[in-house]
Order: structure tokens, then sequence, then C-alpha cells
């Protein structure tokens, strides 16, 4: 609308120049400026460029001659709980797949080169033999963020400061993953728009609206926007829907639960209550803060008391059937699911209605809902062998660039809001998980073997959560530092 008003009054603004010179207005000599700036100077006479209107603004007019953009990426039957596609053939009838193969035209026309996706189940593992031999292969190199360290520890991987187009405050970028994963202010890896799976990847509740009105726990939505969708009221609603329905004493897998979810929900209500494993200091180094941290550890204990009572949760990760399928929650066994924001395109054959949450916050008096970012969300690395990394640059930002307004919004109507969401209120609550995400280093790259002990210590219900911190805190002090120092930095 202020794009279609602003040609309106330059239009009127040229009649009325056309009017005046008709009746012998023109300018006279006093009228003419003849400061040079003001009429040799773009910048002087030419308004910003707003990048809605053009995704390549702040880009250099460059053509390369044909040249193969390569990006090494994960085959989708292995990540394929998310949608990590970033090459497409040909038109297609699915939005989000018709706005990739757009957006990629459009980029190769605009700088003469051709995007070609390499697909293999282990990006890193496959791209060593290329990059030991100092062979400049790929472009772009996307894997499980937690795998990314690999890269770094040998070396292979280009720091985003040596890319002179990537602008990381650019909102086509990830601006959680970079803080999160910038260790001494330099940034090996990260994601923005041109890949959608740090959006599939943020952490979520859904709920049975069918089930909440028979069990009369009112508006969820309104309890969010009131600060009040907490861990107590989660285990308040969870156990009113628990029952065990064969009534044999113990709840088993056809049994009706407060959540149906899988094995990683403890590290996400873990970070939905605030808890940061590793912190950074005032030079962006990783800290371990675990240690002596009380409310850590009373949050720790939180979680357990919350999640394991009778009936409350079961995870996909101890039934087979339903493993990495939403099938129960579908078919009405639980009030609540909680996963990824993909798992949501899994709902639209559900017969009840359905909404979204976010994360529920530790007490109404935590500021925020924070999400997490999952491990296993793909990121980037520019391979150090990279021949222009000009170029390279160049490249990705127009794709971050162009994605950010002509495609990202396609994604979220595709598949967040129209297919799969049944009310503009989930699309609220959606945004309030994206708006505070968080990766814990800890967490993300297991150092010393922390976090996924400690996953195995919540599971097994298992309390004194400080006793595992003293014994594994050498491990992971040292796994930290090794990282620090593969990261070449100058502090």
């Amino acid at each position: 609308m202020n794009r279609k008003f602003g040609a309106c009054l330059l239009l009127l603004c040229l009649l009325g120049q056309l009017l005046l010179t008709a009746c012998g207005g023109e300018a006279g000599p006093a009228d003419v400026t003849t400061d040079p700036a003001a009429t040799t100077d773009p910048a002087a006479t030419t308004a910003p460029v707003d990048p809605a209107d053009d995704p390549f603004a702040g880009l250099p007019d460059k053509k390369y001659e044909g040249y193969v953009f390569t990006f090494l990426n994960m085959d989708p039957t292995i990540g394929y709980w998310m949608n990590n596609t970033l090459n497409v053939a040909e038109a297609s009838a699915v939005k989000v797949d018709q706005a990739i193969y757009t957006r990629n035209r459009i980029i190769e026309d605009q700088f003469d080169v051709v995007i070609e996706e390499v697909i293999q189940k282990d990006p890193i593992g496959f791209a060593q033999t290329s990059l030991g031999a100092n062979e400049d292969a790929y472009d772009v190199i996307l894997d499980y963020i937690r795998d990314m360290p690999t890269l770094v520890s040998r070396n292979y991987a280009l720091e985003w400061g040596d890319l002179p187009y990537i602008d990381l405050e650019n909102p086509c970028w990830s601006a959680d993953m970079t803080e999160d994963l910038t260790v001494g202010g330099k940034t090996y890896t990260t994601s923005g728009d041109l890949s959608m799976t740090s959006y599939d990847g943020t952490s979520v509740f859904a709920f049975n609206k069918q089930m909440a009105e028979d069990l009369q726990i009112g508006d969820l939505y309104q309890l969010v926007r009131d600060g009040q969708w907490t861990f107590d009221k989660l285990y308040e609603y969870g156990s009113m829907a628990a029952k065990d329905v064969d009534n044999d004493g113990k709840y088993k897998v056809d049994d009706t639960y407060g959540i149906i979810t899988y094995d990683g929900i403890f590290a996400e209500m873990l970070t939905a209550a605030g808890v940061r494993l590793v912190t950074k200091d005032e030079n962006d180094l990783p800290v371990f803060t675990a240690k002596g941290d009380e409310n850590f550890y009373n949050i720790y204990e939180k979680v357990l008391d919350v999640l394991h009572p009778d009936g409350m949760y079961i995870s996909a990760n101890e039934y087979r059937e339903l493993a990495n399928n939403p099938a129960k929650f579908i078919g009405g066994g639980g009030l609540f699911f909680s996963d990824v924001v993909f798992w949501i395109s899994k709902f639209s054959e559900m017969e009840a209605d359905y909404g979204v949450l976010p994360n529920p916050k530790y007490t109404a008096e935590q500021e925020h809902y924070y999400s997490s970012i999952n491990p296993i969300a793909t990121s980037m690395a520019i391979p150090y062998t990279a021949s222009d990394p000009e170029r390279t640059s160049v490249i990705l930002q127009a794709m971050a660039q162009h994605s950010h307004y002509n495609m990202i919004e396609t994604y979220y109507d595709e598949i967040v809001t129209v297919r799969n969401v049944r009310d503009p209120e989930s699309r609220e609550m959606i945004n309030l998980a994206f708006e505070n995400r968080v990766i814990d280093l800890c967490a993300i790259y297991d150092w010393g073997g922390f976090a996924s002990t400690m996953k195995v210590f919540m599971i097994q219900n298992k309390s004194n959560i400080a006793s595992l911190v003293q014994r594994l805190e050498t491990k992971v002090t040292a796994k930290m530092e090794e990282y620090v120092e593969a990261c070449n930095l100058d502090v």
C-alpha cells in the first residue's frame, strides 16, 4: 500500500511539473542549482532502494559466466523431518517448491550462474576427502548443527567475516543462530531464510482443542497472552487428560496421555525455563555455568516433577509404533503434543481441531517464552577451499535476501498456517515461538558428553544433577577449550 501511494505521489509531482512548464512557469537562472553533487552524485538524488522491491540491493551487478554454484546438502530421506531442499529442478504445484524454483532461476539469471545441489547422507563425512585434498568442490556445505565442529576443528571452514557481501545483521539471516553459534566474535556456521530447517526445527507445543473443551480447560491462547502458560499449568492440564483406559494400573501405548512427545522434551523444557548450560563471557567465549547454579538444579528437579507422574508423557523413542510419527496425537491419544514445528504439517488429516502454543514458561514471572532450535536442524559452512569468497558471498546473500522477502511467507502459509494450522491464533503463537529461539552450545555440541548423559538421567528420573555436573565438569571444559582453540581466535 505504501509503495502504491509513493508511486501515485511521484506521478502527481511529474504531472504538476509538466503543467507548470506548459503554463510558462519554467525556472529562471536563479532557480537552477550549480552544485555538481546535486546532479552527478546518485546518492544525492536517489532514494534508498527498498529490499522488498529489489532483493539484490547492496550487491554488485556481476556476471559469473555460467559458474556452477554447488550446495552439498543432506539426503531428505535422512533429514526427513525438515524441509531442507535448496534446489528444485522444475516448476511445481507445491507452493514452497515453486518458490524455491522461482528464486533459483531469478538468481541464476541475475548473476549468470547455475545452482546445483549434491545430496549425501553424511555431507560433512563425504566432503572430507575433497577438503583434505584441497579441492574446491562445493561452495556451501549443509549438515546437522551438532556436526559442524568437525569442520571447524580441522580448519576446513571459512570464517564468515571473510565473506565481503554477507551481512549477518540483515534480517534474512538467523540472528538467534548467529549469536549463539559465534565464538570469540567469529562465525563458522549459521543459517538464514534460504534454508527453512531452523524454522522446522523450532520446538513448540500443539493441543487437541476438542479434548481441552471436554476437560473445560479454558482459553489456552489467552493464557499464553497473559503470561500464565507455565510448567504448573502444563502439569495441571496434562494430569487431567491422563487416563488408564483399560484400568490395569499401568500406562501403556494404548492409554491416553497428557503429552505425546520424544526424549528431546527434557532439554527443551530446560531451555524453555531459561536454563543455559553454557553462557558467553565478555569476550564472547563459552563458559560452563551449570556448576553451582542452584536455579538450574531447581529447574531440573521441576522438570522431573512435571513429566514423570504416571500418564503425563509418552515418548516416541520408547514405542516403535510411535517413532517419528504423530499418529497417536492425531488419533486423540493425548492433550498435548511436544516436538518441532515441522510435525504440524502431519496434522492435516486430524479430525479434532488443534492449535499451537509456544513452550511454557518456568513461572509466570519469566519474561519471555523460549524455544529451542533442534541440534539436528541444519546449518551452513563455507569450505576453506572456496576459490572466490566474494562470489560465494554475493550468491548466498542474494539467495537469503530474495528468500526473506519472497519465499519465507510462502513457507509460513503453506507449511504452517493455511494448510495445517486452522486458526489465526496459532499463527500468533508460532510467531511467539520464533521470537526467542535458543541454541545452548553445551546441549548442541554435547561437550564432554554432558548433555547426552543428562538426558539419560532425566529419562530415568534421576535426581541430584549436581553430582553429574561435578563429575563431568573437567571433560566439558576440556572439549570446550579444544573448540575455542580450533576457532583461531585473536583474543
